[in-house]
């Protein structure tokens, strides 16, 4: 909201001067709009700009504001027709006064604040050097103190509500785990805090949030409770209550409690990946990645696990091609016929409204009953056995006669048992669930902070003793989890920066026709840091990736101020006697609009500074824009006295 109004800002604070100098007819209700036009059409432009990494950024957090950009885009276009067009208009509907005695510009301006920033300027030109030098100072040790910034890059939002992923053991018979839901449900329907209580059971509920991670296999044993509370606070304050109920009360079931967060691609916020051949090899280097887990006091030790499962047991058909090939079956067809006499073989799924059931087939004995003995399991073939029908004895007796036709269709397509075309079934132990990555095997170490500490936080601290354990020949490590995804968000936006810088260098020379001043607002962007940094380290809040957004949005808006006053101090050179003047005089002028429209950001910005998710954004802009005004109204005047060699008098 803003930045809506800074274009609007802009316009009537000409309307105002025009009128204090004077000037009551239709032109001083016009002449600022027509005057300022070209440069709040660019200023315009380059603030939407500012967010386009953000928009064309393909990864998961660009996603997620990829409708700001088109939101702000529509608004301030808007924003900048209706302050050319409404503002003169409903200004020369109330601003209209009885013709008073014409004032100049200074004396309309003779007030302790502008004498102040007369006497700011004055000095810092006349000591133009050491200012600049100073400025330049201040952000090197600002800068320094970056390092203590939180780094917290994925917020959680500020959802009412959280969802408890239960991992029950694998034997766990599925009524059991329907009763076990019903009974935590229950408990937590008791709580005065709790407002709704949602269970589902083999697979996360169908997708109803865009935040919240899909990454659990769907299995029998597993369940899910969707949590909703009156508000943020009390959700974060019932948290450690119930993960700490759902420890004691059921230790054999794996829980985690979970918020809301952007980083929807991992399971855990920390992982540490290793890739190489040897299963047992990998085990062993995720064994003692964990062991480091554990022994970090920050690292909440229940969560400390891995993402392969203990080894199970497996019943082996062994294959016999010679066997098979007789009787025209292949693997296929015998994978197929296992699968069908034991859980089923899906051929489709149909739809009960929203729900989705699964169509098998099922092969049963005689007695309706399935079948015990393995090695009795009938296996057919997709194709009939062409053999058959070929043999020289079967031709001839079907052409005299003595062989029945039917009962040749019934040889063809009959069955065979499982023990004809394998060589046996053997019980072996081997790894339900290897993870692959790109082909190789991989097994993710995985863990989460404690609350209170940040994923970024944990890592710093694991990250050197975890590149210490030594890796085999062909084995590989590397972060993934929150860092990965941090790093894929950051390269969606850093890769469309150089798009988004030449955009706004090329407005700002169409703008101004010359080099020295797009110059001059190049440099002053980074000075906003002196803002940002310490309003972040004050509030304790992380550099997140809303910062990062708010850090772009006010790159317009510092780009904006800027703009308008190098405008106006180039009216101002043909007014005044001395570029000196031209300088103080435009500065003085541009005092109004542009307080006025840093005082309007801050003010929409100051609800979200307790936003667990907006609230970096929020003090960036503030901090940044808090200084930012003093970098326009002191530092750009002091740089353009320098770039284009004013004499101090």
């Amino acid at each position: 909201m803003g930045m809506l109004v800074d274009n609007a800002i802009v316009v009537l604070d000409g309307i105002l001067i025009e009128q204090q100098n004077g000037n009551r007819g239709k032109r001083a209700f016009t002449q600022p709009a027509v005057k300022t036009a070209v440069p709040l059409f660019g200023a315009t432009i380059i603030a939407i700009v500012a967010f386009l990494p953000a928009f064309l950024s393909k990864d998961t957090a660009g996603t997620y504001v990829h409708d700001l950009f088109l939101v702000l885009a529509i608004s301030l276009f808007i924003s900048w027709i209706l302050a050319l067009t409404q503002v003169p208009l409903f200004s020369a509907l109330f601003l209209r006064k009885k013709k008073k005695k014409k004032v100049t510009s200074g004396d309309g301006f003779d007030k302790p604040v502008f004498r102040i920033l007369r006497k700011i300027l004055r000095l810092g030109m006349h000591n133009r050097l050491l200012t600049i030098a100073l400025f330049f100072v201040l952000l090197i040790v600002v800068g320094l103190t970056f390092t203590k910034v939180n780094k917290t890059f994925f917020p959680d939002f500020n959802y009412n509500q959280f969802y408890i992923e239960l991992a029950f053991p694998k034997e766990t018979s599925p009524d059991k785990v329907n009763r076990t839901l019903q009974e935590i449900t229950d408990h937590f329907n008791t709580f005065d805090e709790v407002k709704m209580v949602v269970a589902s059971h083999g697979m996360t509920p169908l997708r109803y949030s865009l935040v919240r991670g899909m990454m659990t296999e769907n299995a029998d044993n597993y369940g899910e409770l969707i949590v909703n509370f009156d508000d943020y606070e009390t959700m974060v304050k019932m948290k450690p209550v119930f993960g700490e109920f759902l420890r004691t009360t059921y230790p054999e079931i794996i829980s985690r409690i979970r918020k809301y967060n952007l980083s929807v691609a991992s399971t855990h916020s920390v992982e540490a990946q290793f890739t190489g051949p040897d299963p047992a090899v990998l085990k062993q280097l995720s064994r003692k990645a964990k062991d480091l887990m554990l022994e970090n006091p920050h690292v909440d030790a229940y969560t400390v696990c891995d993402d392969w499962e203990s080894k199970a047991k497996s019943i082996t058909a062994v294959y016999n091609p010679l066997a098979a090939n007789r009787s025209w079956l292949t693997r296929s067809d015998i994978s197929n016929s296992i699968l069908a006499a034991t859980d089923g073989l899906p051929l489709a799924t149909v739809y009960d409204g929203e729900t989705p059931l699964s169509v098998k087939l099922q092969i049963r004995d005689k007695n309706g009953a399935a079948i015990e003995n393995l090695n009795d399991i009938p296996v057919w073939g997709a194709l009939p056995n062409i053999a058959k029908i070929l043999d020289k004895n079967t031709i001839y007796g079907v052409v005299s006669g003595s062989v029945n036709v039917d009962a040749v269709v019934d040889e063809v397509l009959t069955t065979v048992p499982l023990s004809s075309v394998t060589s046996g079934v053997k019980l072996s132990w081997e790894e339900p669930i290897v993870r692959r990555n790109n082909g190789k095997r991989t097994i993710q170490a995985q863990c989460e902070p404690n609350d209170g500490y940040s994923a970024e936080q944990v890592q710093a601290e694991l990250d050197k003793a975890v590149r210490a354990i030594e890796l085999p020949v062909g084995y590989e490590f590397k972060w993934v989890g929150s860092s990965e995804l941090k790093e894929d968000a950051l390269k969606g936006i850093l890769s469309y920066m150089p798009i988004a810088f030449g955009i706004i260098i090329l407005v700002l020379l169409l703008l101004f026709n010359d080099y020295r001043r797009p110059l001059i607002v190049i440099l002053c962007l980074p000075m906003s840091i002196i803002g940002i940094v310490p309003g972040l380290l004050v509030t304790g809040q992380p550099f997140s990736f809303v910062a990062i957004i708010g850090v772009l949005g006010l790159t317009g808006m510092i780009i904006k101020n800027a703009i308008v006053l190098l405008d106006e101090i180039q009216i101002q050179l043909k007014q005044c006697e001395t570029r000196y003047d031209a300088v103080l005089t435009a500065t003085v002028l541009r005092v109004r609009p542009v307080i006025m429209a840093s005082l309007t950001t801050i003010l929409g910005m100051l609800p979200l500074v307790t936003d667990p998710m907006y609230g970096s954004m929020s003090v960036a802009i503030i901090g940044g824009l808090m200084v930012g005004t003093l970098i326009t109204l002191v530092f750009i005047p002091i740089l353009y006295s320098v770039f284009f060699g004013i004499k101090i008098h």
